[in-house]
């Protein structure tokens, strides 16, 4: 890093050198003053003294002389202006001369608009260059980009120097072009004066606003290239970030500009454009940041959404694999258990047969015996069996009668037992504390009556659970959504009826009238809840009824279990059916002729009726 006297003697240097030759030579000589501004560090006092220096010895005002020139007759003109326009913006960004004021009304003024006039020169000649000299207009095109840059670095001070761009006419003129390229980098400058000093558009004049917006919405409908008509959309979107009064002006003085933003879409800026047509339609920037925000707080909740859907179908998976595992090892049990009960069945069935097969060869033995003995001795034999015979009947008998007797008061002993450890558990504490001194007697005492209070409770909760419903509750059917409705249909009477004024007594009467309305109700409730319960056990009655006969099975197909379903356990209801079965079949053994006339069937009816009445 250069010393601070090493740069002034080159300043020094660099002006007595600016002083000696042509005007031609001036900006080649100015361009070394880059490399005295690029030793020291951006903001330091260093480089602040430095600038400082270099506005004293006049080099600024020789450099804004210098670039008045024509330099396209200069070789590598155009290089060497953008380099001088540069080293201008650079030395002129945060500095603060003796005399500010003046500095700020007189000079700022020049430099700002020599600046841009460079600025468009650079533009003019962009335009006019054949697109075949491709390097030429690259050239151009970087040389024009560093102007406006240097420009954007010199709006980064004070207000004013910003103010005195936006309000120059220069870069209005620039502003106003059809070539693509330029007019993008003219509004990337205008943009970046709108950020850094936000609300500075709100600063200008009515007409010149007028004029910026004017354009700018000219370009963003009329431009046939997307490019354009982008660039003109983000200034738009710009502006109404950094003075939000603008989005009332646009839509007061642009009323059919949102239709013309519909017919824009498709055209590479959908993203600004949709921004814009936001804020036209919330009307206000702040209603446009909250939409904004519910938008950002919906796409959040999408991805959380998505991201927790993603998880749970990845845990399902996971629960899915182990319900499949599961069910595999269960029905492999299952078969398992299968293939044993089959095993014992046959074993059983194997046992089974050899019983039978000793049984038979025992009785084979007796049979073989009984031929063998004499004839006398075979009475006497088989009493004998048979008296054998009844004392293992009655020993199995004893022993069984023995041990269901025994079953049965060990069971109840059990239960006995059960109840007193009960009671005993319960009562110890307070046979415990009785043992002691009265204050312990009397939380015995407390404790008894806590475990009757409980008691008592529950009984009181299982003849809760006997009681009717109360008057004041709900009926069925009432639910919220029909009380909605029922509560829209009052308040739209209540619209369409004016309530009339009345007097004293004619407000109490109908006060009385309403009270004795909702006690019939409340009294008439209990009797509707009851009959809406009956008609609900009645039809659930008839369903099941019709369910039976729909599935009832072919009489040719009925079995003993069908007979027994369809079988009424009530004594009037046989009978009567047993009555009309009789009558039917009556009739069916009656000749054909007696049938012909209404009589036979009348006096059927009346003994019908009749013998039914005794039911």
């Amino acid at each position: 890093m250069a010393s601070e006297d090493q740069g002034e003697q080159e300043i020094l240097q660099i002006a007595s050198e600016v002083s000696d030759v042509a005007d031609i030579v001036v900006p080649r000589k100015l361009v070394k003053l880059q490399k005295i501004l690029d030793t020291y560090p951006k903001g330091s006092k260093l480089q602040s003294k430095v600038k400082l220096n270099i506005w004293k010895l006049g080099l600024i005002k020789v450099a804004l002389t210098s670039l008045k020139q024509d330099f396209g007759q200069i070789l590598n003109g155009w290089n060497l202006a953008s380099k001088v326009a540069s080293i201008v913006c650079q030395t002129c960004a945060g500095l603060e001369p003796p005399g500010s004021e003046k500095f700020y009304k007189e000079s700022v003024p020049d430099i700002v608009n020599t600046l841009l006039i460079v600025a468009g020169k650079l533009q003019a000649k962009f335009i006019k260059t054949s697109d075949i000299l491709e390097d030429t207009k690259k050239d151009l095109m970087g040389y024009f980009k560093s102007v406006l840059d240097g420009i954007s670095l010199l709006c980064s001070g004070p207000e004013k120097v910003a103010l005195e761009v936006i309000r120059s006419p220069w870069l209005l003129q620039m502003l106003i072009t059809d070539d693509g390229r330029t007019f993008i980098q003219v509004t990337e400058l205008f943009q970046s004066i709108n950020r850094i000093k936000p609300g500075i558009i709100g600063k200008l004049d009515e007409k010149l606003k007028h004029q910026y917006l004017d354009e700018l919405i000219y370009k963003l409908s009329a431009s046939s290239q997307g490019d354009i008509a982008g660039a003109a959309c983000r200034s738009v979107n710009t502006i109404c970030e950094s003075y939000s009064p603008t989005v009332e002006l646009l839509c007061k003085r642009y009323k059919g500009l949102l239709s013309v933003l519909m017919s824009r879409k498709n055209h590479g800026f959908e993203r600004d454009l949709y921004r814009l047509q936001q804020v036209l339609e919330a009307g206000s920037m702040r209603q446009a940041e909250m939409q904004k925000k519910h938008e950002a707080a919906m796409l959040i909740q999408a991805w959380w959404r998505s991201y927790y859907t993603r998880k749970r179908i990845k845990k399902a998976n996971v629960a899915i694999a182990t319900f499949q595992r599961s069910f595999r090892a269960r029905r492999r049990e299952h078969e398992e258990e299968k293939e044993a009960s089959r095993m014992r069945s046959e074993l059983e069935h194997m046992l089974q047969m050899n019983r039978r097969k000793a049984m038979r060869d025992l009785r084979t033995r007796k049979l073989h015996a009984l031929q063998i003995l004499p004839a006398d001795e075979v009475e006497k034999y088989l009493q004998q069996e048979s008296h054998n015979a009844a004392i293992q009947i009655q020993r199995h008998w004893r022993g069984y009668k023995i041990r269901k007797d025994t079953i049965e008061e060990k069971r109840s002993f059990v239960i006995q037992t059960r109840a007193a450890i009960i009671i005993q558990r319960m009562m110890r504490p307070a046979l415990r504390l009785n043992k002691s001194t009265q204050a312990q007697s009397q939380y015995s005492m407390n404790v008894m009556k806590n475990h009757e209070l409980l008691i008592r409770k529950w009984l009181d909760r299982i003849r809760a659970g006997k009681r009717e419903p109360p008057a004041w509750q709900r009926p069925p059917g009432l639910t919220d959504k029909r009380r909605v409705q029922l509560q829209e249909k009052v308040m739209e009477w209540r619209e369409n009826h004016e309530i009339q004024t009345k007097m004293d007594d004619a407000r109490e009467d109908l006060h009385y009238k309403v009270q004795a309305m909702i006690k019939h109700f409340a009294m008439k409730s209990r009797t509707t809840r009851k009959n809406q319960q009956r008609r609900e056990l009645l039809l659930s009655r008839i369903a099941m009824d019709a369910e039976m006969l729909l599935e009832a099975p072919k009489l040719s197909e009925a079995t003993e279990a069908d007979v027994e379903d369809f079988t009424s356990h009530s004594v009037p209801i046989a009978t009567k059916a047993r009555y009309n079965h009789a009558q039917e079949m009556r009739l069916l053994r009656q000749p054909w002729w007696r049938k012909l006339g209404d009589e036979y069937q009348d006096k059927l009816y009346e003994e019908e009726s009749e013998s039914w009445k005794m039911f």
